[in-house]
């Protein structure tokens, strides 16, 4: 239960950065350049 209660809060820190704009995604483009998926600009 105490690890359901960490994820919640790691995830509800990461909805909030998504919201305001800081939150770093860029390894998500690096993840698919390196599995050689076409990433569209």
């Amino acid at each position: 239960l105490e690890a359901a209660h960490r994820k919640q809060e790691a995830e509800t820190v990461m909805v909030a950065g998504i919201k305001d704009g800081s939150y770093d995604r860029s390894w998500v483009d690096a993840t698919l350049k390196r599995l050689n998926c076409f990433i569209e600009a």
